[in-house]
């Protein structure tokens, strides 16, 4: 049972940071099928979904 809580309140203060940061920069290298960047410099893969997902969720 504490541990739960523990996990809770860590998962707690880790959203309340991450809600009142502004901007996170995320670097990226070529790693087939998990993050790419196309020819014309966008990125695409599932790292790319996944962290677009936080985004939107985060605001």
């Amino acid at each position: 049972m504490k541990k739960h809580i523990l996990a809770v309140a860590v998962v707690l203060a880790v959203s309340l940071s991450i809600a009142s940061a502004e901007t996170v920069k995320v670097a990226v290298i070529d790693y087939p099928n998990f993050i790419e960047r196309r020819s014309d410099g966008s990125v695409y893969g599932y790292a790319y979904e996944y962290l677009m997902e936080i985004s939107r969720h985060t605001g």
